[in-house]
């Protein structure tokens, strides 16, 4: 349970921060102000996907057989899906001023970038098809040597994924072993009690919340909720602009990597190191801040209290 006095930030909801936020943060609606770029990738995996319906259709028989008239119609509507999604993608991408805010929410391009990616499955099960129609039962050995080149080109290509999934597999595996250093370390954060905030970094954001249990602030990389409650954006702008010193009318240039509505470690790093620990217990008592987490090769101006080789805990005199 936490114990945290909550000291509201007075806001209204402000047109102008909230636009701002669109076409300087947002990833996901305006492409962080370059909406009228087309994603071309996306674009040949959807019409390949067509192309691969319209040149497989003929190689099924459908004569009074249920299940290949089921997917025939299955391939009639992706068709039609892919050809509607395109032309509003396209529309949206041009013409945006012409989509009500309710609309731009739920991310217009997403009906036609979605389906590129889940559309891969039905992309190798029709290239299976063909290409055993075309060799016939003779050459099977070939197709299965020609699946097994495309799962380890896949696994290669996502690596990072691949090994990920077998880490977590692994550590699921029930074997007594001592607790390791940042496990101690998470411990003990989780044992503080809780009268107030943690301010975090985009790497310790998720931890002290899903490990330690305790209330942060803001996940700096992660401000994408704005569109959904837009009466937000005022108060993260003053968070991002008072305690991570970043200008919201003007995010860092480096900001443009990936998916992220919001800030990297490395564009905190520099601003949190050169705080002194009266300007963060000034903050901590506007924001009712408790301390913060960040990796432990940052040169924070005061001593940790906790430590461990990858993180620190600084606690704040937040009353």
């Amino acid at each position: 349970v936490y114990k945290v006095n909550i000291v509201e930030i007075p806001f209204n909801f402000n047109q102008s921060t909230y636009d701002n936020y669109l076409n300087n943060w947002d990833a996901h609606r305006q492409s962080y102000g370059q909406l009228h770029l087309l994603n071309i990738e996306y674009i040949i995996k959807s019409f390949l996907l067509f192309f691969l319906i319209v040149i497989s259709v003929p190689l099924f028989n459908y004569n009074n057989n249920e299940k290949y008239i089921q997917i025939y119609f299955t391939f009639i509507f992706i068709s039609f899906n892919i050809i509607l999604s395109f032309l509003l993608y396209i529309s949206y991408k041009k013409f945006p001023f012409i989509y009500p805010e309710m609309i731009v929410r739920v991310i217009p391009t997403r009906f036609f970038l979605t389906q590129s990616v889940i559309g891969y499955p039905i992309i190798i099960s029709l290239i299976f098809l063909f290409w055993y129609k075309i060799l016939g039962h003779k050459k099977k050995n070939l197709l299965n040597y020609f699946f097994l080149l495309l799962i380890l080109a896949y696994s290669i290509s996502h690596h990072k994924n691949v090994s990920q999934i077998y880490l977590n597999f692994v550590k699921n595996i029930k074997i007594e072993k001592k607790p390791s250093n940042e496990e101690i370390f998470w411990g003990k954060i989780k044992n503080i009690e809780s009268n107030g905030y943690i301010v975090t970094s985009e790497k310790t954001c998720y931890s002290t919340h899903a490990k330690a249990l305790k209330p942060i602030i803001l996940c700096p990389h992660s401000i994408d909720y704005i569109p959904y409650i837009p009466k937000l954006a005022e108060p993260t702008k003053q968070i991002l602009e008072e305690i991570y010193g970043t200008s919201f009318n003007k995010p860092p240039p480096k900001l443009k990597i990936g998916a992220i509505d919001g800030l990297r470690d490395f564009a905190i790093k520099f601003i949190f190191e050169k705080k002194t620990f009266d300007e963060w217990n000034i903050l901590s008592k506007k924001y009712n801040i408790q301390g913060l987490i960040v990796p432990s090769n940052w040169e924070i101006s005061f001593e940790p209290n906790i430590k461990s080789k990858k993180y620190s805990y600084y606690k704040l005199k937040n009353n």
